[in-house]
């Protein structure tokens, strides 16, 4: 959590509010270690600040040693450090910072001090070193929602926005926002660049600015390499899918306008002792973010996605983790289908007839066959791991089964297909085909689970009975 808060106020962008949505129950001592890690870190950027005006006051270049020193410190600090992920947050989040002082003090060292070179880099200071951290605790507050979805705890907060009678709550209405896991890092660069997409004129219908998430695994963690392959080859087909308008948002590092999520609001009416608030992310489902990508699409929105890397994050660190976080999206794209994607999806093709809108028809089928694809592929998966023991226990048994080859050339072909996608995906990434055949069997052994929560997202449909939110550990 530091680290990641550390990596947002550094983050190059001057007018940013950076706060700590806190989940903790009241009373508990992780309300107290959050309030201490917020206080950590707004003394680290203090320092830095207060370096950074003395750089402004004096104009030296030996001021900028002292804050490049400070910096470089830090980076050594973590460098030093026993887990992966900390070398890995020296090199991709501080080293810069280091190495772009150096080249400033390069060119500032033979200027004048009412030089327009100082007043850039002044610019440059305050981009990065201006914000304090807040914190925010839902549950210290009961008249708020207490759903224990991460949509929930997020539109409780926005819908405090500019109130003023809550401590940790921002005054004025953002134009953007930028949601992260407590366990990811964005790179210096990714805010203001994200921001300046957006703000082309060309990208005026664009919701969201989609960033991959770079799994930084620790070392024999076999869970970790095959959700790092996967997410890296997802970042690929999302950007891909973006040109046809069917990228996904997805509900971190993303840059979000505050405007496409007011489209799809929903005022929620007080009950019992909660007061009432706005809904700016759907939850119906366990995947708030195709929802609401959904949502928005309806609303003439679409999302932007590169397949840059720009986030630094943890993979589930062990099989609970991944197989609850591949339950929450196989139960969530069973419900989405139905609500959301089915009926869309028939308009469009009733419409198709009449409308020269193919490229939005694209995007409709894309996103169709996207949620399909996901119950077809653990069926398949299912089909196949069955056949070998269901054979052998026919067998010892004498029962007579019959399956019908059809059945097993279609699941082989389509496993051959799929494998086949990935493996041309795989080519444009850092892993190789290796790498691929190394993670399918985390992936068959998961088959039960998607079948699991198919069937719980069926059950959620007929009994309008939300599923709870699994959440990754």
């Amino acid at each position: 959590v530091k680290r990641t808060l550390l990596a947002a106020a550094l983050l190059e962008y001057r007018n940013k509010e950076v706060v700590l949505l806190d989940d903790s129950p009241a009373g508990s001592m992780s309300v107290l270690e959050m309030d201490d890690t917020v206080d950590e870190v707004n003394r680290v950027i203090q320092q830095l600040r207060r370096q950074a005006d003395a750089i402004r006051i004096d104009r030296t270049v030996e001021r900028i040693d002292v804050l490049t020193r400070f910096l470089e410190a830090m980076s050594n600090e973590y460098k030093a450090a026993s887990g992966v992920r900390d070398p890995e947050y020296a090199k991709n989040i501080l080293d810069p910072k280091v190495a772009e002082l150096r080249l400033w003090r390069a060119l500032l060292s033979k200027a004048d001090p009412n030089d327009k070179a100082w007043v850039a880099f002044d610019q440059y200071l305050a981009n990065h070193y201006s914000s304090n951290v807040r914190v925010f605790h839902r549950k210290l507050h009961p008249e708020l929602t207490q759903d224990k979805s991460k949509a929930a705890n997020i539109s409780a907060y926005l819908s405090l926005i500019g109130s003023g009678d809550k401590s940790g709550v921002v005054s004025e209405r953002p134009e953007n926002i930028l949601i992260l896991d407590a366990d990811q890092c964005p790179y210096p660069h990714m805010l203001g660049k994200s921001v300046a997409h957006l703000e082309r004129p060309a990208n005026a219908d664009a919701a969201a600015f989609q960033t991959p998430q770079n799994y930084v695994v620790e070392q024999e963690n076999q869970t970790g390499d095959a959700s790092s392959l996967f997410m890296a080859v997802h970042g690929l087909s999302n950007r891909g899918a973006s040109h046809i308008k069917a990228a996904f948002w997805g509900g971190t590092n993303a840059v979000i306008r505050f405007s496409a999520l007011e489209s799809i609001r929903e005022e929620i009416p007080a009950e019992g002792v909660t007061a009432s608030y706005t809904k700016f992310i759907s939850d119906e489902s366990t995947i708030e973010d195709t929802e609401s990508t959904i949502k928005m699409a309806r609303r003439g929105w679409r999302v932007m996605a590169t397949d840059e890397n720009m986030v630094d994050g943890d993979p589930p660190m062990n099989m609970e983790g991944y197989i609850k976080q591949q339950y929450r999206w196989a139960q969530g794209d069973m419900v989405v289908l139905v609500h959301q994607l089915l009926p869309t999806f028939l308009a469009r093709v009733r419409g198709i007839i009449s409308s020269p809108a193919v490229k939005s028809f694209a995007g409709w089928a894309f996103r169709f066959s996207y949620n399909v694809t996901h119950f077809i592929f653990s069926v398949a998966q299912l089909g196949i791991s069955l056949l070998h023991p269901l054979a052998a226990m026919a067998e010892l048994t004498g029962f007579d089964l019959s399956i019908d080859p059809k059945i097993v050339i279609s699941l082989c072909a389509y496993n051959i297909i799929s494998t086949c996608n990935l493996a041309n995906d795989i080519r444009n990434t850092k892993y190789r085909l290796l790498d691929l055949i190394k993670s399918m069997p985390s992936q068959y052994l998961l088959a039960p689970i998607y079948l699991h929560a198919t069937a719980a997202g069926i059950q959620q449909l007929f009994t309008g009975q939300r599923v709870p939110f699994l959440k990754t550990p």
